[in-house]
């Protein structure tokens, strides 16, 4: 009898070990033994403090109930403006938590099995995990590097115009990728330190939304486009459309010489010796209008103001000349839209290279 009782508490035991090591087995939600090793690794290293911003990466393992789930960082996809991490960067290669996911992304996080790619919005707000603000989190494609290309370094913090050829367009996310062919102009937020290092390179276009969802639907891949282009966040790899994005066919005006691309002997400008390096207001007469590049085109019958910093030597030489105006852009386009052909106008314009003037968001009226 002693023996038998000893028996049936070695097979209790016994029992009880192999349900607990089942249900452990449950409980990590079909993640694998290498997986969850890695995923004892979570940790927010200190330059990827106070991210915000989008990740790309493989899921490891998911808690609906606790709304939890690890992620094997491949990519940063974006980098928003209030992102306050040194480094965004140092999120890749790594595994890291992710919390707050709630009502229906719970359903769109069912969808994605362990071993598949995810990308999601991300911020930290303290502690060892990330946060789920709950705008972005969907299934993509695994990550091939060559899908989202980094722009050079010397490239970062652009603001001007390009010129380059559509590679891809993306529909989810409306953006296009863009290889470039010239760099054309840049204004006064460009902070690139060589922007012509990025001519033979590719690069994220984003910002098709609003205004731009028309110019959009109107460009396919293949196609050759000239594009205003802002690098708001230096730390991020997209670029955003502004002003305009248009395409480039044979009738297209050639670009002026403004452009950064090297010229060649003997190029010369049609621009009026006199009114080089103009700072000032115009009067005259509205010729046409271009709203989608935000442009337009006056015959000239007076300079009414010039500053301080204004280089033309005879602004007299503007009388019955036709200017080109650019970068008329926000609240003066709602203007320029109220202005017909035929209409007396003034424009505050400076002339900072080529053949054209560039508008100073200050001044731009109808007159009598």
């Amino acid at each position: 009898m002693p023996a038998t009782r000893r028996l049936l508490s070695l097979f209790s035991v016994l029992f009880v070990t192999l349900v607990a090591s089942f249900c452990s087995a449950v409980v990590a939600d079909e993640s694998t033994p290498a997986d969850s090793a890695q995923a004892d690794s979570t940790q927010i290293p200190q330059p990827l403090q106070q991210f915000r911003g989008m990740l790309i990466g493989r899921l490891l393992q998911r808690d609906i109930e606790q709304g939890t789930f690890t992620v094997h960082v491949d990519y940063v996809s974006r980098v928003w403006e209030n992102n306050q991490a040194s480094n965004p960067r140092a999120a890749v290669g790594r595994t890291l938590l992710v919390d707050g996911i709630t009502g229906k992304w719970l359903d769109q996080l069912l969808l994605i099995k362990p071993g598949e790619t995810l990308e999601f919005e991300a911020q930290h707000r303290g502690g060892s995990t990330l946060t789920f603000p709950g705008e972005w989190l969907r299934k993509v494609p695994a990550f091939k590097p060559e899908d989202h290309p980094v722009p050079p370094a010397d490239f970062r913090g652009f603001a001007g115009v390009i010129q380059g050829t559509i590679e891809r367009k993306d529909a989810d996310h409306k953006e296009l990728i863009v290889k470039v062919t010239q760099i054309e102009s840049t204004n006064e937020r460009n902070r690139a330190k060589d922007a012509t290092q990025a001519v033979g390179h590719s690069f994220v276009l984003a910002g098709f939304w609003a205004k731009m969802s028309q110019p959009w639907q109107q460009l396919q891949a293949g196609d050759t486009i000239r594009a205003g282009v802002l690098h708001r966040v230096p730390q991020s790899d997209h670029f955003t459309v502004i002003d305009f994005a248009t395409k480039v066919t044979a009738e297209s005006p050639r670009p002026d010489g403004n452009s950064l691309q090297p010229k060649t002997s003997g190029q010369t400008t049609g621009f009026p010796a006199g009114m080089q390096g103009f700072r000032g207001i115009l009067r005259g007469q509205l010729v046409s209008r271009d709203l989608e590049r935000g442009e337009l085109v006056l015959k000239a019958e007076q300079v009414t103001r010039t500053w301080q910093e204004n280089k033309a030597k005879d602004t007299e030489s503007c009388r019955g000349r036709q200017f080109t105006v650019r970068r008329i852009s926000d609240k003066w386009l709602d203007v320029l839209v109220n202005l017909k052909p035929g209409d007396r106008i003034e424009v505050e314009a400076f002339h900072n290279g080529g053949e054209h003037l560039d508008f100073v968001a200050e001044w731009l009226k109808k007159v009598e």
